[in-house]
């Protein structure tokens, strides 16, 4: 049977709805009827889900005030039998839900933690790098322990939970760390420029990408680390695109994992709206590009939602999708109001997509695109009494983490953590 939830009086707002909703059996009158369809069970959900258990996607999302589902009952003898449930939902709002004992801002740890370049999540710890200063790791309560092992100018950092590796960047070398940040391996990069902007290889664990932006011979670079972690070795490094390509620079690189394409490498360029496809080994295999006038000079790209990857335009503030295939369809999502300027994204434990839109204290705001609807939310950070920029998001620990770079005072500088919704 098909069965409609309508929450017309939820009394929506910019800032709170409804997600993840679903509904729950948790009785019933007769033995051999239970659901025969039935979705997985969200995280942390409590009770048997046996029974029956369906998701309304996006039920009260961003204006959309109605869902349906789809339920089908086991019924050997077609006789009538009753049952009972329960409808859950989250009700999010990152400036509510944050727990006592846990800062909405976590200033770095001293004077000289001005730039706080990138963050990842680590185990059950925000791992931001400091331009300044290496590693700080930030729990859920907010304690922060800085590790000061990392060679300085920290530019970017990846982490692979199967290898237990944060991989980074400095201005003149590449490298893995341990997990706690105390054992680090480097080697120097050969390119012409600066390597930036790694991530971490999803197929091969041991491997990590990265490119150099030098305008005259740019890269897209690797480097491998063996077990605990070992020597860290330059490996395989080409110039993305063709020969005839007007431009070659790469902003960012994506290793895709769905979509028929996976291993392959997509490489963003910060001038044209394409998208640079190679194998693994370097070898060019076609490039994909967006409709004239959008999604121009893309930069951020990540592997997310729905089995698409997912890219950022700073120019025009629009956050597109590129759905791997034989041609590949590219598409601009749109922004949340006027154009500003979109930069790193994350993925959260629910499959949501959240991006940093806007730059300052002033604009600076949070994407979240559901994951389902692929409709967008937008948050204001919290307020800050200094000129901050927000500049990267990491997710884990059940919340978003975002850095906050001040270059002109230090209690400024750090990460604001924006707590997600947990089940009852």
């Amino acid at each position: 049977m098909r069965v409609t939830l309508g929450t017309t009086d939820y009394p929506d707002s910019g800032n709170t709805f409804l997600t993840g909703v679903y509904a729950q059996i948790t009785s019933m009158s007769r033995t051999g009827s239970e659901s025969c369809n039935s979705v997985p069970p969200p995280p942390g959900l409590t009770g048997d889900p046996g029974l029956g258990l369906w998701d309304f996607p996006g039920a009260i999302a961003n204006g959309n005030r109605e869902a349906t589902s789809d339920w089908s009952f086991g019924s050997p003898t077609f006789s009538r039998f009753t049952f009972s449930g329960r409808i859950l939902a989250q009700e999010f709002n990152i400036f509510s839900v944050t727990p006592a004992g846990s800062e909405p801002f976590i200033p770095s740890s001293t004077a000289t933690q001005r730039y706080n370049t990138t963050i990842v999540f680590v185990g059950s710890n925000a791992v931001y790098a400091n331009k300044d200063a290496g590693l700080t790791f930030v729990a859920s309560d907010g304690a922060a322990t800085p590790v000061n092992t990392l060679p300085a100018n920290a530019t970017s950092l990846s982490y692979d939970a199967t290898s237990g590796f944060i991989w980074f960047t400095t201005s003149t070398a590449v490298g893995c760390a341990s997990s706690n940040g105390l054992t680090v391996r480097s080697t120097p990069w050969t390119g012409a420029g600066e390597p930036r902007a790694i991530v971490a290889d999803p197929i091969v664990h041991t491997r990590a990408w990265f490119v150099d932006s030098d305008p005259t011979t740019p890269k897209v670079g690797s480097v491998t680390c063996t077990a605990g972690p070992g020597a860290a070795t330059l490996g395989a490094s080409f110039t993305p695109g063709q020969p005839a390509d007007v431009d070659r620079v790469p902003s960012f690189v994506a290793v895709g994992t769905d979509g028929g394409w996976p291993g392959f490498l997509y490489v963003t360029n910060p001038t044209v709206s394409k998208v640079f496809v190679h194998a693994a080994d370097g070898t060019y295999d076609h490039t994909w590009s967006f409709a004239a006038g959008s999604c121009s000079k893309l930069m951020n790209i990540i592997d997310g939602p729905g089995g698409n990857l997912w890219l950022t335009s700073p120019t025009t503030g629009e956050i597109c999708k590129l759905t791997p295939g034989s041609t590949g369809f590219m598409t601009s999502m749109g922004n949340v109001s006027a154009p500003q300027q979109t930069g790193p994204m994350a993925v959260d434990s629910l499959g949501n997509l959240w991006a940093i839109w806007g730059t300052g204290s002033a604009t600076a705001k949070v994407v979240r695109m559901d994951g389902v609807s692929e409709a967008f939310t937008g948050y204001s950070l919290a307020p800050s009494a200094f000129s901050t920029t927000t500049y990267s998001l990491a997710s884990g620990g059940g919340a978003i983490w975002a850095t906050s770079v001040d270059s002109n005072a230090y209690p400024g500088s750090g990460v604001r953590r924006l707590v997600l919704p947990t089940w009852p």
